[in-house]
């Protein structure tokens, strides 16, 4: 059970402390993630604004992925800021988990706040909706014919993102298309390819005004992390595999080393494009497989939630079929092949090969 003074004293360091004291609480938070969970908790439904706002970025900052619960709490907030706030750090650390507020964003680019529907556009685009581009079409004529014109033009843009238009968007970039300057940023950013990044920074440097240099700035900013695929990309035989998955927005190259090291694992590569085209993915494989593909930021944590180091040394989950079978990594020979086997008992002698890549893989599921 959670003490209440543990609750009052984080309450009142996020309110007032200084720089040192908040350091300090997060380095404590960090440490034992029960006990913040439940403070975090109590304060995502404290009656104060910027209490909550403040709890939803430490739980993502502190919790990662293992913060999904609360966000999703949290992003039915009756504050529009709040809500926004935990979507956005939502779609950051697990984007899978981010997938189920998918009908919560359908109904919010109906929505009476005045940014509703254009934020909501950016989260669908985020996790590359695309079965919403009707949806985002309609919430742009809605905004035209209510004289929000930047919301019509924000519709347009990410339809053309989602539909697979980045040639035209960083063209349209690059020639200072000044009225969907700002959209147009944003979707460069999510774009992430050099040349996409490459239109940011010319524009970052060159632009005619201050406005859109700084727009494309910020946007150059968030792409450099957060850049979508910059590998060659999955095989056309992969893609053909997975047209049936809910993709994501993809994770970065570093996010992928960093897990690899942590893991003591070299990914297989054919994987590595997959994750740096979608960060996760769900959905239906042939006609009776189903696969959760779990995003790097879960990679760590499901490992050691699992105790997958002492109950089957050897093995990395990376996903599993949404029931009771996890999908791994084997590394104990050089060559990683992938394995299938059932969470309880989670065991070695219960694994079964599935595959020698991750291409094979997922032909072995789609023939099942």
């Amino acid at each position: 059970m959670r003490d209440r003074s543990d609750v009052a004293r984080t309450r009142k360091i996020a309110k007032d402390g200084g720089q040192k004291e908040h350091g300090d609480l997060l380095a404590e938070l960090s440490i034992d993630r029960t006990r913040t969970l439940a403070i975090l908790g109590d304060l995502i439904r404290d009656p104060e604004v910027e209490v909550r706002e403040w709890a939803i970025d430490t739980a993502a900052s502190v919790l990662g992925p293992a913060a999904a619960p609360l966000l999703l709490k949290a992003a039915k907030d009756r504050d529009p800021d709040v809500r926004d706030g935990a979507i956005e750090r939502l779609l950051e650390c697990d984007p899978v988990a981010a997938r189920s507020l998918v009908p919560l964003l359908l109904r919010k680019l109906k929505g009476p706040e005045f940014f509703d529907a254009v934020s909501a556009m950016w989260a669908l685009a985020k996790l590359r909706h695309r079965d919403a581009i009707e949806e985002i079409r309609e919430a742009g004529r809605a905004g035209r014919r209510e004289g929000k014109t930047f919301q019509g033009i924000t519709a347009d843009v990410i339809n053309d993102l989602l539909e697979g238009r980045d040639t035209e968007l960083v063209a349209a970039l690059e020639r200072h298309d000044h009225d969907r300057m700002s959209a147009l940023a944003k979707a460069a950013s999510l774009i992430g390819s050099p040349e996409a990044l490459a239109a940011l920074r010319r524009c970052a440097e060159s632009a005619p005004d201050d406005d859109c240099r700084l727009a494309c700035a910020a946007a150059l900013r968030r792409g450099v992390e957060h850049a979508w695929p910059k590998g060659p990309g999955p095989t056309q035989e992969i893609r053909r595999l997975t047209a049936g998955l809910r993709n994501a927005q993809g994770a970065s190259r570093r996010s992928l080393e960093k897990a690899g090291k942590a893991l003591g694992i070299a990914f297989p590569d054919d994987y590595v494009e997959f994750m740096l085209e979608s960060d996760g993915a769900e959905g239906p494989i042939g006609k009776s497989s189903y696969l959760a593909l779990y995003p790097v930021g879960a990679l760590v944590d499901n490992q050691r939630n699992y105790a997958v180091d002492e109950l089957a040394p050897g093995l990395v989950l990376f996903g599993s079929d949404g029931g009771g079978t996890a999908y791994a990594f084997d590394k104990r020979s050089s060559a990683v092949e992938i394995v299938e086997v059932p969470f309880i008992p989670l065991s070695l002698e219960e694994a079964r090969p599935v595959g020698r890549s991750f291409e094979s893989f997922l032909a072995f599921l789609a023939a099942r």
